[in-house]
C-alpha cells in the first residue's frame, strides 16, 4: 500500500516506543479533505505491530482496535504518530497509538490489544 510506504520512521526503542510521521496526500483523505478514518485505523494497526514485534519477536494478531477522533488532520498537513506498549504479558499485549498535528494537538488516539498466538520466534 502506498500509505504504508510513506510513513516515515523517526525513532524506535527496544521498549516498543515508536515515533513516525506522515504527510497527508489526496490518496489518504475523505470527501471532506481530511485524513480518512480507515487510514487512521490502518496506521494504528501497522505502527502498533512494529512496536510489538520490536519488543517481543513473537507471532501475534490484533484482536481489538478502537479509535477516538478529536481533531481533523487536513490534506497537505503532517501528522506525528507515537506508539507505546502499555503492558506485555504471556498471552496479550496492550498498546496506545496517538496522532498529533504539527502544533502538537491531539487528533486521534487508538487502543490496541494483541494476542500472542504462538511462543515461537518470528
Amino acid at each position: 500500500l502506498d500509505l504504508y510506504n510513506r510513513i516515515k520512521l523517526i525513532g524506535l526503542r527496544p521498549d516498543g516506543y515508536l515515533k513516525a510521521s506522515l504527510i497527508i496526500t489526496e490518496k489518504d483523505v475523505s470527501m471532506n479533505n481530511v485524513l480518512h478514518s480507515s487510514a487512521y485505523m490502518f496506521i494504528a494497526d501497522q505502527v502498533g505491530a512494529v512496536s510489538t514485534i520490536h519488543n517481543n519477536s513473537r507471532i501475534f494478531a490484533t484482536i481489538e482496535l478502537s479509535l477516538s477522533y478529536l481533531k481533523d488532520a487536513p490534506l497537505g498537513s503532517e501528522i506525528f504518530i507515537e506508539s507505546k506498549l502499555i503492558y506485555t504479558g504471556a498471552y496479550v499485549c496492550f498498546a496506545t497509538v496517538t496522532f498529533t498535528d504539527e502544533k502538537g494537538d491531539l487528533c486521534a488516539k487508538a487502543y490496541l490489544i494483541q494476542s500472542f498466538g504462538s511462543s515461537s520466534k518470528l
